[in-house]
């Protein structure tokens, strides 16, 4: 296989020495996946006219500890072929634009990779975002970073009852106790009602692995526009199939405090100026490293089938 750079910064596109052959995507070598993912952050793998099959060879023989979304807070990512942990995508046919985040940071625990396949793009948009979460942190005033180095942001849900059996895929509340005491979240029911409620606190910058410099990664800016779109009604039904009523998650401070609309504004501003576009041709497969990169999506028009797999370690 051979590179080029995704991105000026980080990211790198692999494709074949030679014109693709069924089966090639599979076959690649393991341990030189790893090491460019590493290196790079992301890598997008084009050109090989992967199936859908193809793809699931590759992510098994890449990574391993496959999860199925359990704790997610979207309720409408299924299942997809006979891998049970390929899933469809947030919104997968909804259209809607979805802000830079870490995937599942709102919980205490997140995939290490994810892995991203594209059976049809979308007729017009639906480009996914990739940003370095290194790149953020060095773009970040001296007062944003200070307000997230001294201060931890508060996750928080409430699930009525129903909605917390889909989030946690049981119907068992002490397996919902289990998991949330071993992900540091704190969790009370409601006896009468049978609702819950939960809090994860977490720092919005995570320092770097393997001697990597800090990382701003996380779902700040995800969850505090969605919240506002909902509250303003312009992406109200979209939100409302897909969350219920009720924005799913809020983030705030972990002392209660909205967060600053200053930082807000500043990371919506070094979102756009950092956020790299990943345009989908019909076979490829993407693979991010969810410690350091950020992912979102454009907006797009028509059908658009992208499925997402998501892998707990290399």
């Amino acid at each position: 296989m051979r590179g080029r750079g995704l991105d000026g910064s980080f990211g790198r596109v692999i494709e074949p020495h030679a014109p693709a052959t069924p089966g090639r995507l599979g076959n690649l070598d393991r341990d030189e996946v790893g090491r460019l993912l590493r290196r790079h952050g992301a890598l997008l793998f084009r050109g090989f006219g992967a199936t859908r099959e193809e793809f699931v060879a590759l992510t098994e023989r890449c990574s391993r500890g496959f999860s199925a979304y359990q704790g997610g807070f979207f309720r409408d990512r299924r299942p997809v072929g006979s891998a049970g942990t390929l899933l469809t995508v947030t919104g997968s046919q909804e259209g809607l634009a979805i802000p830079l985040h870490g995937e599942m940071y709102y919980t205490g625990r997140q995939p290490a990779i994810l892995w991203f396949y594209c059976e049809r793009p979308a007729d017009e948009g639906g480009e996914t975002t990739l940003c370095d979460g290194e790149a953020i942190c060095r773009a970040m005033s001296g007062g944003a970073r200070a307000l997230f180095a001294a201060r931890r942001v508060a996750y928080r849900r409430e699930l009525p009852d129903g909605a917390w059996q889909a989030a946690f895929q049981t119907d068992d509340l002490a397996e919902v106790e289990r998991y949330c005491a071993e992900h540091a979240t704190r969790l009370s029911v409601d006896r009468a009602t049978g609702a819950v409620a939960t809090e994860h606190l977490a720092w919005a910058i995570v320092p770097g692995r393997d001697g990597r410099p800090d990382t701003f990664i996380n779902d700040v800016l995800a969850l505090y526009l969605g919240e506002l779109s909902l509250k303003r009604g312009t992406a109200g039904e979209t939100i409302r199939r897909l969350s219920g009523a009720r924005f799913p998650i809020t983030v705030r401070m972990e002392d209660g405090a909205p967060v600053p609309g200053a930082a807000i504004k500043e990371l919506m501003a070094l979102n756009q100026r950092l956020a790299t576009l990943v345009a989908w041709n019909a076979g490829d497969a993407l693979m991010i490293d969810n410690t350091r990169v950020l992912h979102g999506r454009t907006a797009f028009r028509g059908g658009r089938d992208v499925y997402v797999r998501m892998a707990e370690s290399l």
